[in-house]
């Protein structure tokens, strides 16, 4: 019941007068008092400086693309990655650097030469604001419509503001201080997991705590805030519009029992948002994943609206409210570890259960999934969805493995092997994270936990072009002749190319750079007389996606060549044999 989440401690009493532009190009004005409501929260904020220091000693590895991103940390741990970017290319991880049994921070890093060097931009210690020192969970998510990073992580244990929330202008690079903004639930204790996505402008941070006198222990708890930078302030939806929904919500457990809980992971898609997490069944003895789903709908005038304003059981916010959302099950029984990604209509979740790892995908926002097998004998998934094509990455005995489907998970494409020392990843919930430009991951290989980072460019695998083919028109046979083929590849994957010489005979090159020509030599056995051979060629991308074809012909002639060399060379040579034979 709503009433008996929204706590009364506090009027929050904002006057302002503010225009904000929204999703849809819709204009709220906000002008006076508007909060007449009540969140069950309290906050606080001030500001970090930036850092801007490269990586000491950072150069590549030389057997292979694993690339050290652990900042100055050489015999410490650090854990539990998550990496994002913009469309720019700047890729940015954070992570848990713990210095000692009282100290573990969160390292901002950024790369914007394909994670071969990073820069450390900022570093969160909750010591410098009064905290623990202790900071764990980070989450970070690129958001396209404020082209802002947002950021947030726990501190266990805080006495007051467990929660920090951030949001880094883009580029991060050319980014100098960033707003620190700490908050509490009222009456809630031992904190432990955050996650973070977002809608429109908006930012969601989830995470996990207990509530005191509630009963809810390990229990979720969901805020949704909208950053000013102008302002320098951050805003509940009711702070907006005094008509929209409180922004502020516990889990009561009354439609899904999903305390306690961990590991929680959150994901947009076109229509909707999404949650996972793992909840352990006492009763059962056994984890199940808990899955909710709410309308990414910013149109205050659709009945779908996000923001409306109660509408639920008892008065709760019905598309809003953590409790009541509109779409929630047990999306798997006995597993553990679940991820989720999303991207337009198309989401999936992976999880590991009975030894495997499993993927279950929709392409219809959530309302229907199948389950697939992704991988045997595996465990610790993660998952990133690019378009239609599904990319999901495990380990399997210490390695890490990379793998993507096209149709849903019906079929997956040999997976392939990141980590480049032997069995040197680290087997626990959240030692491997996916985005759009490379795998990050917690590995072993120096006796420590150290963050590596492997650029790929996870793409919704569009096929390379038609390859051009550079022959020479004709060509001597038993002898040697040269055929560049280059071909584009829209998402810059290296291509391998497929070709026919028109003899009998085929061949398939090694992969190459997209656009750089590939030089072939071919020899034409000699004939009786003249022939054409058509080459054909067609291109396939390092993920297996196959071009269209394209063709040349070469002209081959017969074995005369050597005769007429003569009679270049002694031009009088037909004279003296018409006067020898008549």
């Amino acid at each position: 019941m709503k009433n008996t989440k929204i706590i009364l401690e506090a009027v929050v009493v904002i006057a302002v007068v503010m225009a904000l532009v929204l999703p849809g190009s819709a204009v709220f004005t906000n002008n006076g008092l508007v909060n007449d409501k009540y969140c069950p929260n309290k906050s606080t904020h001030a500001t970090l400086s930036a850092i801007n220091k490269m990586q000491p000693e950072m150069s590549p590895l030389l057997n292979g693309d694993d690339y050290l991103v652990s900042w100055d940390n050489p015999d410490e741990d650090d854990r539990n990655p998550k990496v994002t970017g913009n469309p720019e290319g700047e890729i940015v991880l954070v992570y848990e650097a713990t210095r000692d049994v009282l100290t573990q921070e969160i390292p901002m890093v950024y790369s914007n030469d394909f994670g071969e060097t990073w820069t450390l931009q900022f570093l969160l210690n909750s010591a410098e604001y009064d905290g623990s020192g202790i900071l764990q969970s980070p989450d970070i998510k690129y958001c396209p419509a404020r082209e802002d990073y947002i950021f947030d992580a726990i501190d266990p244990f805080e006495t007051d503001y467990h929660i920090w929330l951030t949001w880094i202008q883009s580029p991060m690079a050319e980014t100098t201080e960033i707003p620190i903004w700490r908050m509490e639930w009222n009456e809630a204790i031992d904190y432990t997991h955050a996650a973070t996505t977002f809608v429109g402008e908006w930012l969601l941070m989830l995470n996990i705590d207990t509530k005191e006198g509630y009963e809810l222990i390990d229990a979720p708890a969901l805020a949704f805030y909208y950053y000013d930078w102008e302002l320098e302030d951050a805003f509940h939806p009711v702070d907006i519009d005094p008509e929209w929904c409180a922004g502020t919500y516990f889990d009561g457990q009354s439609v899904l029992q999903t305390a306690p809980a961990s590991y929680p992971e959150m994901a947009t898609g076109q229509n909707r948002i999404f949650m996972v997490m793992e909840t352990y069944n006492e009763t059962q003895d056994i984890s199940k994943i808990s899955y909710k789903a709410t309308y990414a709908d910013l149109d205050p005038e659709s009945d779908t609206f996000l923001f409306i304003n109660g509408g639920g059981p008892g008065g709760m916010d019905i598309h809003a409210d953590i409790e009541v959302w509109p779409f929630q099950q047990y999306i798997a029984e006995d597993a553990t570890d679940p991820d989720i990604s999303a991207s337009g209509s198309i989401v999936a979740v992976v999880y590991a259960s009975g030894g495997d790892v499993k993927c279950k995908a929709s392409n219809n926002d959530g309302d229907t999934f199948s389950e697939t097998t992704v991988a045997t004998g595996a465990g610790y998934p993660c998952v990133y969805v690019a378009g239609s094509r599904i990319y999901v990455a495990y380990v399997e005995s210490e390695d890490l493995y990379l793998t993507f489907s096209d149709n849903l998970g019906q079929s997956w494409d040999t997976p392939v092997r990141i980590n480049d020392e032997d069995e040197s990843v680290a087997e626990e919930p959240g030692t491997a994270d996916l985005g759009e430009y490379g795998i990050v991951w917690t590995d072993t290989r120096d006796a420590q936990y150290d963050i590596y980072f492997e650029y790929k460019k996870l793409s919704p695998g569009s096929p390379p072009g038609a390859p051009d083919i550079d022959a020479p028109a004709s060509t001597p046979c038993d002898s040697p002749v040269t055929v560049t083929f280059t071909a584009d590849d829209p998402d810059d994957d290296q291509v391998k190319y497929h070709i026919d010489w028109g003899d009998g005979n085929t061949e398939t090159t090694d992969l190459s750079p997209s656009g750089q020509g590939k030089a072939v030599s071919h020899t034409y056995e000699c004939t009786d007389g003249e022939y054409d051979a058509l080459i054909k060629a067609y291109a396939e991308d390092a993920n297996g996606l196959i071009g269209p074809e394209n063709t040349k012909s070469i002209t081959v002639p017969r074995n005369k060549a050597k005769v007429y060399e003569l009679f270049d060379i002694f031009p009088n040579l037909f004279r003296i044999l018409s006067l020898i034979f008549g």
